[in-house]
């Protein structure tokens, strides 16, 4: 995995939100997109990602077994296609 990039979820994948110091989780669905900002090491460690604009912690090893990165022309596209590029 690499930082700044965006994956696809394809298994219903767990986030934990930890806003206002109480931890909530959710479960990302199918074809959701999360982006990371960080460099995942190996491991299992908890690594902030964001989906659908708000910020979450999802583990490291979900995000390898669970996602596919989303190539950056692919991602190009998506912006444009919404209006935002």
């Amino acid at each position: 995995m690499r930082k700044n990039r965006s994956y696809r979820i394809k298994t219903p994948t767990m986030a934990i939100s930890a806003q206002d110091g109480t931890r909530t989780t959710f479960m990302v669905p199918v074809n959701a997109i999360v982006s990371i900002s960080e460099d995942p090491r190996e491991g299992d460690r908890l690594i902030d990602v964001v989906w659908n604009g708000e910020p979450f912690l999802m583990f490291t090893q979900d995000l390898r077994q669970r996602c596919e990165p989303i190539e950056e022309s692919a991602q190009d596209h998506r912006s444009t296609w919404l209006g935002s590029g």
